[in-house]
């Protein structure tokens, strides 16, 4: 038997005979269609309202954020000491302007250097051993250590650091100068060798 092939003259009248019997139907509607039409309505203009008033609320949520976002950023760059995060390789990934500024680079040269290559290098053995402390037990580890810019100064760092997630993938570092604590130390040091 061979299949019918639907022509545009079909068509046509498949959509006269469809429309017709939508006439049939709406006229024949009473008044509890409506009303269940009017009530349905009802409850979508309601539901659109509802909807605008989250969007606000939403939109009011987000300006709260980026505020709060750029507050935590400036306090980040801003802030007294360097902070840093380190991945597990002692990578830097992040580091804020005072870090960059103690450690004598821009921080687009520091993002992706190793900060142990930025350590002196009877520091460095030290430094590994912390970094690795924090990452294998998540616990906070300190050390001091001092620092060798490109420009040759020395710069003395107390190191905070902690992991920074439960995987032992990064960990935060906060650098604090204490050069002048270290040169007021060994100045007490030597007059007390000469007493």
């Amino acid at each position: 038997m061979r299949k019918r092939e639907s022509t545009p003259a079909d068509a046509v009248a498949l959509r006269a005979r469809a429309e017709d019997l939508l006439k049939e139907k709406s006229s024949s509607s009473d008044a509890a269609d409506r009303t269940a039409v009017e009530r349905l309505v009802h409850e979508l203009q309601v539901h659109q309202i509802e909807l605008e008033l989250q969007n606000e609320e939403l939109l009011q949520s987000r300006a709260e954020v980026e505020a709060a976002a750029k507050i935590h950023a400036d306090l980040y760059d801003f802030a007294p000491i360097g902070y840093l995060t380190l991945d597990a390789d002692g990578v830097i990934r992040k580091v804020n302007l005072t870090g960059a500024r103690m450690l004598g680079m821009e921080r687009s040269r520091l993002v992706g250097a190793r900060f142990g290559l930025l350590v002196s290098p009877e520091g460095r053995h030290s430094f590994s051993v912390m970094l690795g402390k924090v990452l294998e037990r998540q616990a906070k580890q300190v050390c001091d250590v001092a620092l060798c810019s490109e420009k040759g100064a020395s710069l003395w760092v107390h190191i905070e650091a902690a992991a920074s997630d439960e995987r032992g993938r990064e960990c935060r570092v906060v650098l604090v100068d204490i050069t002048e604590r270290r040169r007021i130390e060994e100045t007490l040091r030597f007059r007390m060798s000469l007493l």
